[in-house]
């Protein structure tokens, strides 16, 4: 039989129906024949080997007829076989077998991830706990524990002994807080500098915390750093770095030409001041040597104007000049410029800039020379300068007193910072010995002893 409609060629059958597309339009073909029953055998065998084979991979592309209940199959020769429909049931169980399979693993795996995530996070937090418990807590006060007044005590102990190896009498310790508060001001803005955070140098600080005499600073410092975020914190001991700083500024001070050595050993000095402050990486030690040889009774500035100098000086000493010096005005200076930018960074300091004098009235019938108006000329260190001079007036004839009184407003009316320094002479021995470095904007209001 041929099915006009499919074209294909199909077994005499007792309907009239092509078992293929349905059709009725079917003729009998003149040139088909009947298979033998052994090779049809052969045939559908072949035919279910391969259609099996086909479905795993292509069950998803068939059409079932909707007249019948069979699924038809494509074979590898022209002929259709029809499988039973139980044959795709069990395709379907194995396709759901695998996937259940694939979940199953899918699901093992993530919980195996889940597994290790745990381990790790807890093995981190372990570690967390380890350097938690390694890293002590910081103190609130490092320096506590330790008296202030026994190590001012200690390091006059080792000052006095360095002294007395060199033949010079020891100094006393005096009560200026100048020193400490030098220290405290570099630790509280991480500096290391003879200036402080306003900018002024040491005689102007001393001169505002109530000074009289000359000042002279040596500045020490230790520091240390981490160079991790998981060190023991630093512990100083502040006897240790006192005698060693001591040593260093006395026997290993070719650097600064022997000047913090000859600043203990000076033989004028009758006073030293001790600034003692550190935190767990920073240890400030700051010395500062007074040379109190007037006993002053009066020291003031009236009126914005009148500068009154009135003290008993030492039998074996007299007045040899009285100088000023200027320095820029306070201002604040951050602790990057004081470590980075001269002069704040250059390991020393000076008087500043010289700019008058106060002298002595001239002997009847004589007058000074000035080289220009208001103005003498005089030689020293930074060479020949032509300078503002004032004459004072001395007040009494006191044998060993220092009385006099001077219009200084001149210098008072400028912006700047005007230090004056009195300088005496040891008649036994001919030496200059300077005995004041006060600054006049600070005496303001006057200094007045009983």
């Amino acid at each position: 039989m041929y099915c006009n409609d499919c074209h294909y060629d199909i077994p005499t059958l007792n309907s009239k129906k092509c078992p293929i597309c349905g059709s009725k339009n079917v003729t009998q073909n003149q040139n088909s024949k009947k298979k033998s029953s052994k090779g049809l055998k052969t045939g559908i065998g072949i035919g279910v080997i391969f259609a099996i084979i086909v479905v795993v991979f292509f069950i998803g592309d068939f059409n079932v007829p909707s007249d019948t209940s069979t699924q038809i199959i494509e074979s590898s020769d022209t002929e259709k076989i029809i499988l039973p429909e139980n044959s795709q049931i069990q395709e379907e169980k194995t396709v759901q077998e695998e996937k259940t399979v694939q979940e199953e693993k899918t699901v093992q795996e993530e919980k195996t991830v889940q597994e290790e995530k745990t381990v790790q996070e807890e093995k981190t937090v372990q570690e967390e706990n380890f350097l938690q418990k390694e890293k002590p807590p910081l103190k609130e006060n490092i320096q506590t524990g330790y008296s202030k007044q026994e190590l001012y005590q200690y390091a006059l102990e080792r000052v006095n002994e360095d002294r007395k190896k060199h033949g010079v009498l020891p100094v006393n310790l005096g009560t200026s807080t100048s020193a400490q508060n030098h220290a405290d001001d570099q630790l509280q803005n991480s500096y290391f500098s003879h200036w402080n955070s306003k900018g002024v140098k040491p005689y102007v600080t001393y001169t505002q915390l109530g000074g009289t005499a000359s000042v002279g600073e040596n500045n020490a410092f230790t520091s240390t750093t981490c160079p991790t975020s998981n060190c023991i914190s630093n512990v100083w001991n502040p006897y240790e770095q006192i005698k060693s700083h001591q040593y260093g500024m006395m026997y290993d001070d070719a650097h600064s030409n022997w000047g913090h050595r000859d600043n203990i050993i000076d033989p004028h000095h009758t006073l030293v001041n001790f600034g003692i402050s550190w935190n767990e990486n920073e240890f400030y030690f700051v010395q500062q040597f007074e040379t109190e040889i007037i006993q002053w009774n009066n020291l003031e500035i009236v009126n914005d104007r009148i500068l009154n100098l009135n003290g008993k000086i030492p039998s074996n000493y007299k007045l040899s000049s009285i100088s000023i010096f200027e320095d820029s005005s306070s201002k604040q200076v951050s602790g990057t410029s004081l470590n980075n930018e001269f002069p704040y960074n250059a390991g020393y300091y000076d008087q500043g800039r010289f700019v008058g004098m106060l002298v002595e009235p001239p002997q009847t019938g004589y007058f000074y020379e000035e080289c220009s108006n208001g103005k003498l000329s005089t030689s020293g260190t930074g060479g020949t300068q032509c300078v503002n001079y004032i004459i004072y007036d001395e007040i009494g004839t006191q044998i060993n007193q220092l009385n006099i009184r001077a219009d200084v407003s001149q210098w008072l009316s400028e912006n700047n910072l005007h230090t004056i320094y009195v300088t005496l002479e040891d008649t036994t021995t001919e030496e200059s010995v300077q005995v004041t470095s006060l600054t006049l904007e600070y005496l303001e209001g006057g200094i007045f002893y009983p």
